[in-house]
């Protein structure tokens, strides 16, 4: 690595490695994996994928990605709306409005979804 982008890094990423180490660790539910995961699908794909209900998967895949980012770490990673705000550098209150909005927008989606409302009168 170049000491260019060594300093980059050292300054953009360092600063980080607590909070992503933790938020790595809680989606890996492992040490061990948080502290070194090969390559692998997205968090998306696999939340996406592990989905049993098809209609879950789209209202998901139908969010932008800032709103499913949230769902994601809140929802199905189960993490804090402080620890998702930090993960994402973003404000508490931030990650808060963007998971309200991401879960009103499924809602909507999922109310014309035909499979979901056959399934839930």
């Amino acid at each position: 690595m170049n000491d260019e982008v060594r300093s980059g890094f050292d300054a953009i990423v360092v600063p980080h490695i607590d909070v992503l180490f933790r938020v790595a660790r809680s989606i890996t539910g492992s040490t061990h994996d948080a502290e070194d995961n090969p390559p692998s699908p997205s968090a998306e794909d696999v939340a996406t994928h592990a989905m049993t209900e098809p209609w879950l998967a789209g209202a998901l895949a139908h969010l932008g990605p800032r709103l499913r980012q949230v769902v994601e770490l809140v929802d199905v990673h189960g993490l804090s709306y402080h620890d998702a705000a930090a993960a994402l550098d973003v404000p508490s209150g931030t990650v808060m409005s963007r998971l309200h909005r991401a879960r009103h927008q499924m809602r909507t989606f999922l109310e014309r979804d035909p499979e979901f409302r056959r399934q839930h009168r």
